[in-house]
């Protein structure tokens, strides 16, 4: 999406057709085998509640593929950057349907003296902590 939105058609047509073939062929792909994967992992039990949005939008995102080349081969440019925008707010909407996974994941930062640099990082420490309470005051 970053190659659509920086390379205008206009300004360079081959960045511009290349970055829409990788950003809508391969995002629709993956948007497809995301929907399986929903449905065969079944994630506590909120397969079936997140993977028919995820089929609906991903159904979507074809379709408005589709339009978009069909589009694009017949010489509409006014109507294909329209279809575009489309596109980009179902990935997007899509992506947000993967919070509901990472909503079950946990992460944890450990956090290990080294004992070569142990003298550094103290005086550093007491520096910032100095400095947290001057902050305190000023509040």
């Amino acid at each position: 999406m970053t190659l659509l939105g920086n390379f205008q058609l206009k300004s360079n047509e081959l960045i511009h057709n290349v970055g829409t073939s990788m950003t809508f062929g391969f995002g629709t792909i993956a948007c497809w085998i995301q929907s399986i994967l929903t449905f065969k992992i079944n994630i506590k039990n909120e397969g079936k509640i997140t993977g028919i949005p995820r089929v609906i939008l991903s159904a979507t995102i074809t379709v408005c593929v589709i339009i978009y080349f069909i589009f694009e081969r017949q010489k509409l440019h006014i109507y294909a950057p329209r279809v575009q925008w489309v596109l980009v707010m179902c990935f997007i909407t899509f992506f947000g349907t993967l919070a509901v996974e990472f909503r079950h994941c946990r992460f944890e930062i450990i956090c290990v003296e080294n004992q070569q640099h142990q003298e550094i990082f103290h005086s550093m420490s007491e520096n910032m902590s100095d400095m947290s309470e001057y902050q305190t005051d000023q509040l």
